[in-house]
């Protein structure tokens, strides 16, 4: 609804912890949320690698949309 903030990554926009609602989870601390939302770069350019023999096989019947993304995703990583 457009009333929080994020924080971009290059998988898309992730939220903040200060714009989170924490009551009743005391012990779920900022570490913790950074650590779960941390965007490791090199495990995300293995998983776009891993999907080069699908998207060649798939590439007649795909999207001009997913090619796109796929780009960019690498690009952004």
């Amino acid at each position: 609804e457009g009333k929080s903030g994020a924080t971009e990554t290059p998988i898309g926009n992730m939220p903040r912890y200060e714009d989170m609602e924490w009551s009743g989870m005391s012990s779920f601390s900022r570490e913790a949320f950074d650590e779960l939302t941390h965007v490791d770069h090199d495990a995300w350019r293995a998983e776009i690698k891993d999907h080069d023999e699908l998207f060649g096989k798939l590439k007649s019947r795909l999207p001009a949309e997913m090619t796109a993304q796929r780009h960019a995703l690498e690009k952004a990583l």
